[in-house]
């Protein structure tokens, strides 16, 4: 249960991170 939590909670990280710079990314490129 523990290694399924950890391995979920590792998921969110990455989708969270990647949506981060995605979202950062557009706002350097529009240049606001």
């Amino acid at each position: 249960m523990v290694v399924s939590y950890y391995y979920i909670l590792n998921c969110y990280i990455h989708i969270y991170v990647f949506f981060f710079f995605f979202f950062f990314f557009l706002l350097s490129h529009f240049g606001t």
